[in-house]
């Protein structure tokens, strides 16, 4: 199963239903919640987002590795699930930093709809990618935890109005 990591924003108006969508992503089943950049407002987000869950990875996406010290106090401050994403020549493609071999994760558009999604899921399945990082968007939980659902989730119109 191909592995999928989510990229939060670091700018939102309310903490606890931002921590809320942390903790409802890790629910539905991501590998991974990531922010772009490592500058000190978004080490306090990361920071919050790793108090926030218990089993998903967390980390930064960066355009340069980060240094022996920072990693290791990264890795501390999450209890060991910590991720830092350096973006290689291709920026689509991702490495994780330290991580040996260097698994190849894309970073793509959110899909229109649950057949794009599927789609999605197949085609980078079917060229080798480790993961595919999606930005964070709603649809994203319920497309985790029902990935074999059909697009009528009429279940979640009832229970939304």
């Amino acid at each position: 199963m191909l592995r999928v990591a989510v990229l939060l924003p670091i700018m939102f108006e309310r903490g606890g239903e931002f921590l809320a969508d942390v903790a409802a992503l890790e629910a539905a089943g991501a590998y991974a919640e990531l922010i772009d950049g490592s500058d000190p407002v978004s080490l306090v987000v990361l920071g919050a987002m790793a108090a926030a869950t218990h089993r998903v990875q967390v980390g930064c996406v960066r355009g340069e590795a980060f240094s022996a010290e920072a990693w290791s106090a990264l890795d501390r401050i999450s209890g060991g699930r910590a991720m830092v994403f350096v973006r290689g020549e291709r920026s689509d493609l991702l490495t994780i930093h330290g991580a040996e071999p260097a698994d190849a994760w894309t970073q793509i558009e959110m899909p229109a709809d649950r057949m794009a999604w599927r789609e999605a899921l197949a085609t980078h399945t079917a060229r080798g990618a480790a993961g595919l990082i999606v930005p964070w968007d709603p649809r994203l939980v319920d497309l985790l935890r029902n990935q074999d659902a059909d697009d009528d989730r009429s279940d979640l119109q009832m229970s939304t109005g």
